[in-house]
């Protein structure tokens, strides 16, 4: 009797309703299955790593799809999850970071995939290459696309062009985690709430990249919102606190004005700044304006030991955190070292603002 029990029947069912589009759904089932195995367990010289993969009948349209440019193939092979292994060896640590993803054409009349990388739009205040696909629900699309990438040390992610998705967790552990779509959509509303009406939509877009990495890493992370207008929180001084603003919404303005190399250049630069801030040991304080308040902060209360904010420590600080909601946050946001993302928010803190600060004359848009 076989008592080997493997997840991967379960997997090439589930890909079964991704794989409709293509003339021999079987096969493509089981490549598709590759892909999301080969995804969840990815390390290149014992380096963890997360590309992005997407599959697909024509490239170019799925490089329109997407937003994809410069596209390298670099090889082929037949239709065999040998051909998924050999192109994650080849094109995955090119993928690292995200500046680029890996495409797969499947082409069955040749019975081959095509396999290689292209260029994703990393440009701060542009929807990323997968936010591009998330928003694609054309169930009758000509070129199916298919999707994946990882979130978080154990969750990927799946979906395709129809709107279909799912999470996968390669773990095997059960812990209580919030669908990661929600975790990023409830930070990333609250840290730009009350962001500046013509800058929303941008700022949004920064900040959804910004938590899609932050969730990829293997490093945990904890950030706090405070509403606009709220007195800094005292049990939040053991750190480093900002002693002037930021001036993210100022670059934002500045490039909206002037669209040069400068004011690219600083927003590229701003976004490093904050997932450096946020992978920091301890908690990262925005307002709901988008701006950072303070960084590498800790709480020192009787419920939190001395040792400082690490693996067990860091979810008593989140608890810690979320017990101000209400009062001094609207908004608390963790993520596990293990990859399980939480966010609490309260809303009743943060009233929509107009126009709620002025930004100097010279970087408003004529």
């Amino acid at each position: 009797m076989n008592r080997v029990l493997s997840f991967r029947p379960t997997l090439e069912i589930l890909t079964r309703e991704y794989s409709k589009s293509f003339r021999s759904p079987e096969r493509i089932a089981n490549i598709l299955a590759e892909v999301i195995a080969g995804l969840s367990g990815y390390q290149e010289e014992g380096v963890k790593n997360a590309p992005l993969v997407f599959v697909s009948h024509d490239l170019p349209t799925l490089l329109v799809s997407i937003k994809g440019n410069d596209a390298i193939p670099i090889g082929k092979g037949p239709i065999f999850a040998s051909t998924i292994k050999t192109l994650l060896k080849v094109c995955g640590p090119i993928g690292s970071g995200h500046e680029w993803g890996i495409f797969i054409v499947v082409q069955e009349d040749s019975e081959t995939l095509e396999y290689g990388v292209f260029r994703t739009d990393r440009f701060p205040l542009h929807e990323s290459s997968f936010q591009r696909l998330r928003t694609l629900t054309e169930p009758n699309a000509q070129a199916g696309i298919f999707g994946a990438q990882k979130i978080g040390e154990n969750l990927i992610e799946i979906r395709d062009s129809s709107g279909r998705y799912h999470y996968i967790d390669s773990s095997g552990i059960l812990e209580m985690t919030q669908n990661p779509a929600l975790t990023i959509s409830q930070w990333v509303a609250s840290v730009t709430e009350n962001a500046p009406d013509s800058l929303r939509r941008k700022m949004e877009s920064f900040y959804h990249r910004i938590a899609i990495d932050l969730l990829s890493i293997t490093h945990g992370t904890l950030s706090a919102v405070v509403p606009l207008g709220r007195k800094y929180p005292e049990f939040l001084r053991d750190g480093v606190v900002l002693q002037k603003d930021f001036g993210l919404v100022c670059a934002i303005h500045r490039y909206v004005k002037y669209r040069d190399e400068a004011a690219t250049l600083s927003l590229s630069s701003y976004g490093l700044l904050i997932r450096k801030m946020m992978s920091m040991d301890g908690i990262t304080v925005f307002n709901s304006s988008g701006e950072v308040l303070s960084y590498n902060c800790f709480v020192h209360e009787p419920r939190i030991n001395s040792t400082g904010i690490l693996g067990g420590a860091r979810k008593r600080a989140f608890e810690i955190l979320c017990s101000h909601l209400g009062t001094d946050l609207s908004c608390v946001l963790y993520r596990s070292q293990d990859g399980y993302g939480l966010c609490r928010k309260n809303d009743a803190l943060t009233p929509r603002l107009h126009h709620h600060r002025e930004i100097p004359r010279s970087f408003l848009p004529e």
